[in-house]
This record gives structure tokens, C-alpha cells and sequence, in this order.
């Protein structure tokens, strides 16, 4: 028998923090021992110490990336900044990155703003990224919607797939500029085409709640897949409940479990309450109390009314059982989403090109229910 379950929400992916790697102070320094270093560290050391921009930010980036030399945020910074100082956007970037974080100089987001526009200027398509991503959540500048927008707009032209998939998000939702699904789909396509899951995502959600014009359940099955198969937790969910309820893909409750058990694995509660009422329905997998049970804790707030109604169902000793696994679980699984690009306030590197952010949601009272939601 099936027991009804308010589930899933219905997360936009969006990117949160477009970061390049390195950057910070002045009077950069050698390594002690050069002699130890390799020959191509060693020319591209002299040729920094000589003044060459390229070469100094090359030397930034191979201490903040801990390539070739030990990892050094503190030289980094030096280096990016003897860069910068002679003009190199990318270095500017970089450094602006570094006042950003704190990595290596004292965290100052006014810092970082201002070499993100020095680099932006130059047509820097990162560090325009970067600045609008400043503007739109106001650290280190006044918050500015049509700001964040117009930097966004000149990194997407360049082909920034971060930077689409955020002026994709603000057609979509209206920020900055009038509301517009037909760009919204037009720039999430740019973006996933890249391979960027969080676009991939979205895509996937515009196509699945019809806001693209109509409904198209297989496109969406087919972005969800796309983002899911990259480790996207939410695009996991969304995929498994379109297994579940046989939407856009041949009903497969199997299928759905597998992806389940992959986003439940990285942390996502919601996927967690699902994978618990499967386990308690014995929905693609079978029954199991405790496995249920134990889903239902670790998912937190999210399954607390499950292992209320639970509790009296089962035994002492399963009891017991369930919590210690639900424990073992957490205490390996400290970090929960926080470290997944698709978290708010992940990093965006120069060298991934990964994005985040989240937004919205729906729910639903019967059975799986997608975050392929509306806002």
C-alpha cells in the first residue's frame, strides 16, 4: 500500500560565485631553494622576477593551484598582484578573487570589486561574470539587479557558460531586466550545451513545467539526464521521479530508486525522504523498515513526521539499529551539499567552470514528486 508523502523541491540551479584561481599582495618571493625546482619553474620564475605580466601571473596561478611548487596563497597573491599592477585582467581577476575569499590577503570584497572592474573593463569575461555576480548579491558594491545583469550579458556574449546560465535565471525570474522564457531557453541552452549541469538543470525544469511555451516531458527527461549523470543532486531527484510516475521515460520505479539513491548519497534531504517512503512502500527495491527509518533521520526536519509515524511500528532493537546507522551516516557525511557546485555559495574556478545557487520549489502530497516545479 502506498503512503502519501509531501515531497520534493523544486531547486533552480543557478551559478553563485564565478572564481578564477589566485591572487594578492605586493613583493612577491622566490622560492628558497631554486635549485630544486623544475627547469620550466625555474625560466618562468626568472622571466617573472624580470617583469614580465604574463609570466608573473603564471607564477601567481602555479602557487595558488600548488602546481610545480608548494601550494602558497600568500605568493600567490604577490604575483598576481605585480600583475596587475602592470595590467594583466586575468591577474586583476584573480586578485580580485583572492580579496574575495581571504585566500592569501585579508578577506575585503570592496577589493575585490574594484579589480573585478579593472579586469571587467578589459573585456575580462570572468571578471565580468565575477563583478555582475558582486552586483547581484551586493558584497563589496551596492546590490543592483540591472548592473549584474549588463556585466552578465558581456560575459555570456563571450561565451561564458556561467554567466549565460545567470542571465538565463534572470529572464526567467525577472531580475534586472523584463521577464522572457524565450531568452530564459535560449541562454540555459547555450549554457548546457557547454556541458554546464547546472544549465542542464534548469533546462530541464523550463521544459518540464511547460514555462518554456509547452510542456515537453522527454526534453526534460533528456536535460535531467545530462546534469544527473554529472553528480546534479536535484537533477538526480527530478529524474528519478520521472521514473517513478513513468513522465517523459518508461515508469521504472527501479530506475528511480538508483537515482535516488545517488542524490540521497550527497546529502539531499528530499531525495533521502523519497528513498525512505520507497523502502517503506518497497518501490523499486524491497521493503525495508529500518533502511526506511534510517533515511527518515538522516533527512532531518524533512522526514521527521515519517519516523513519528514510524516510531510505533517498530521494535526496540530496530529502533536502535536504524538511529546508529542514521548517526554512522552523518558522522561520515559532515559536509552534506555544502561542497556540491549546485550549493549556495560554491566557488566557480577559472580551471572548473562549475556554477551554483538554488531557488524555488514545489511540492507535491502523492507519491515522488519532481523539482521540476514552478516558482
Amino acid at each position: 500500500m502506498r503512503l502519501r508523502a509531501a515531497l520534493l523541491v523544486a531547486l533552480w540551479c543557478g551559478a553563485t560565485a564565478a572564481q578564477v584561481s589566485s591572487g594578492q599582495e605586493d613583493g612577491g618571493t622566490s622560492p628558497s631553494a631554486e635549485q630544486s625546482l623544475p627547469r620550466e619553474m625555474t625560466v618562468l620564475l626568472h622571466k617573472a622576477s624580470s617583469g614580465d605580466a604574463v609570466a608573473q601571473f603564471r607564477l601567481g596561478l602555479a602557487f595558488q593551484l600548488g602546481k610545480s611548487v608548494p601550494q602558497d596563497y600568500r605568493l600567490a597573491a604577490q604575483w598576481y598582484r605585480k600583475a596587475a599592477d602592470q595590467g594583466n585582467a586575468a591577474a586583476q581577476n584573480d586578485l580580485g578573487l583572492m580579496y574575495r575569499q581571504g585566500q592569501g590577503l585579508p578577506l575585503d570584497p570592496s577589493q575585490s570589486v574594484k579589480w573585478f572592474l579593472r579586469a571587467a573593463i578589459q573585456g575580462d569575461a570572468m571578471a565580468q561574470y565575477n563583478l555582475g555576480l558582486a552586483y547581484a548579491t551586493g558584497q563589496g558594491t551596492p546590490k543592483d539587479d540591472a548592473e549584474a545583469v549588463r556585466w552578465y550579458a558581456k560575459s555570456a556574449e563571450q561565451g561564458l557558460a556561467a554567466a549565460q546560465n545567470n542571465l538565463a535565471m534572470a529572464y526567467r525570474d525577472a531580475h534586472g531586466l523584463p521577464q522572457d522564457n524565450a531568452q530564459a531557453l535560449k541562454w540555459f541552452h547555450k549554457a548546457a550545451e557547454q556541458g554546464l549541469c547546472d544549465a542542464q538543470y534548469n533546462l530541464g525544469v523550463m521544459y518540464s513545467s511547460g514555462s518554456s511555451a509547452k510542456a515537453d516531458h522527454a526534453q526534460a527527461a533528456q536535460w535531467y539526464r545530462k546534469a544527473a549523470e554529472q553528480g546534479c543532486p536535484y537533477a538526480q531527484n527530478s529524474l528519478a521521479d520521472m521514473y517513478y510516475n513513468g513522465i517523459g521515460v518508461p515508469r521504472d520505479e527501479a530506475e528511480a530508486a538508483k537515482w535516488l539513491a545517488k542524490a540521497a548519497n550527497q546529502g539531499y534531504a528530499l531525495a533521502q525522504l523519497n528513498l525512505g517512503i520507497m523502502y517503506l512502500n518497497g518501490s523499486g527495491l524491497p521493503q525495508d523498515y529500518k533502511r526506511a527509518y534510517t533515511w527518515f533521520l538522516v533527512a532531518g526536519e524533512a522526514g521527521k513526521q515519517w519516523t513519528e509515524r514510524m516510531t510505533p511500528r517498530m521494535s526496540p532493537t530496530e529502533l536502535a539499529d536504524a538511529r546508529q546507522q542514521a548517526a554512522a551516516w552523518i558522522v561520515q557525511h559532515p559536509a552534506d551539499l555544502a561542497s556540491h557546485h549546485c550549493a549556495p555559495g560554491a566557488i566557480v574556478a577559472r580551471i572548473s567552470d562549475e556554477s551554483a545557487g538554488v531557488v524555488t520549489a514545489e511540492t507535491s502530497s502523492d507519491g515522488i514528486r519532481s523539482t521540476s516545479g514552478q516558482q
